[in-house]
Parts: C-alpha cells; sequence; structure tokens
C-alpha cells in the first residue's frame, strides 16, 4: 500500500514534496483480444458470407422505395370546385427593399398542380390538361380558369408512385415530403390547382397572393363540367 507524506517549508507552502512507497507485483501477459482485430476479422468475414453487399442492396431498395413513393399527405376527393384566393407576402414586407428587389417580386409567378400519383382519373386530368408542351393548358368550362403552360407547371405529387408518373409526363414530379406545401397554401383536397402571382400595390409597394382552385373530378368522365 502506498503511503504519502507532505513536507512544507516555514515560508507558508512555498514548496511540497511527495514521497510515495514503490508496490511491485508481477507481471502478466494480457490475454484479451485485440478489439481493432476482432472487428476487422468480423468485417472480413461478413464479407466472405455476402452479409455486407446483401445490407447495402437492402438499404439502396429501401431508399428507392421511398424516393418513388414519399410519405403520403392524406387529402380528400375534391366533391366541389372551390376557390381561395389569400396574400402570402404582404405589401408592407417590401418597404425595406428596393424598387429592383420589389419588382422581382412583382413579376413573380409559379403554378402548382397537386394530384395523387396513382389515381388514374387524376393523371389522366392533368395529361388532358397540359396537352403538349409549349401549349397552353386547356380550359374545361369553369374547372379551371388559370392559364399557364406545361413547361411553368410544377406538379406536385401527395401520395403515389412519384418515378412512373414523371416517366410517364416526359416531366419532373415533386413531392410533398411531410405535407409542406399543402400546409402552406392551404390545399384541403385533390386535384388541386395552386397558383401565386407577384403584382405591384397602389402605393407601389410589391405583394404575391396565392389563388387555391380545387378540382372536382366526374369519375365517369375525368372532370365536371368539361
Amino acid at each position: 500500500m502506498a503511503t504519502f507524506a507532505m513536507l512544507v517549508s516555514p515560508p507558508a507552502a512555498l514548496y511540497a514534496e511527495v514521497v510515495q512507497d514503490e508496490v511491485l507485483s508481477a507481471l502478466h501477459p494480457v490475454v484479451e483480444p485485440d478489439w481493432l482485430s476482432l472487428l476487422e476479422n468480423k468485417a472480413r468475414e461478413a464479407q466472405r458470407l455476402g452479409l455486407i453487399e446483401a445490407e447495402r442492396k437492402k438499404t439502396q431498395q429501401l431508399f428507392k422505395a421511398h424516393a418513388a413513393r414519399p410519405v403520403e399527405v392524406l387529402l380528400p376527393e375534391a366533391e366541389k370546385i372551390e376557390k381561395r384566393r389569400d396574400v402570402i407576402f404582404g405589401a408592407s414586407r417590401s418597404r425595406i427593399m428596393n424598387d429592383e428587389q420589389r419588382s422581382l417580386i412583382a413579376g413573380f409567378q409559379r403554378t402548382y398542380v397537386f394530384i395523387n400519383a396513382d389515381d388514374e382519373d387524376e393523371v389522366k386530368w392533368l395529361l388532358d390538361c397540359l396537352g403538349f408542351e409549349g401549349q397552353d393548358i386547356k380550359k374545361r368550362a369553369d374547372a379551371m380558369d388559370f392559364a399557364m403552360k406545361a413547361a411553368e407547371v410544377r406538379v406536385v405529387a401527395v401520395a403515389g408512385d412519384v418515378i412512373r408518373l414523371s416517366e410517364r409526363l416526359k416531366m419532373r414530379v415533386w413531392a410533398d415530403q411531410g405535407g409542406v406545401l399543402v400546409k402552406r397554401f392551404g390545399v384541403t383536397a385533390r386535384p388541386s390547382i395552386v397558383q401565386l402571382k407577384g403584382r405591384r400595390t397602389s402605393a407601389g409597394e410589391a405583394e404575391v397572393v396565392v389563388e387555391v382552385q380545387s378540382v372536382a373530378l366526374d369519375r365517369n368522365d375525368n372532370a365536371s363540367g368539361a
């Protein structure tokens, strides 16, 4: 057992000396395996058995499945045509901006179409509306009163196979992960068309309004009122 002794000189703890008795014992070799070597051996064995490659493929398949079918946003089918218009970027927010920035906001335009990618009626309706890229979208009685072009539309899938729909439309399809856009724009049914429009106010400021319109489909003839 070690013993300690502390000697303090008269001038108030200017220095201290510690004396420790040495304890001697027999030395024994370490018999436990080295952890790094153990892990390396386990990894080599897993590689030999194909476990690592199998796990990699499993992870890859999970990623592909999630990319193709993101988390579904539960939206009911639209039962009637509904329209709503709100200011999403108030004019007061543009007061601290310069005129060039206000001009950019005033000229901002963006259109979204929210559908279920697995709903064949909704997909056919979308294909019929978009027509060929570069052509103006078709107006279907009062079902839609937005003028837009296919190249300017962002199709957003709230459910279904995003990749398959993208291949079918020959254009990128967005997935509303977690319903962020649905909540932001207040979309309550599908299919719905959302259009953001920037404009100048009478005071010379700039604001952005959002127009949301749900479309009630006639499941026997795609869109009601067509």
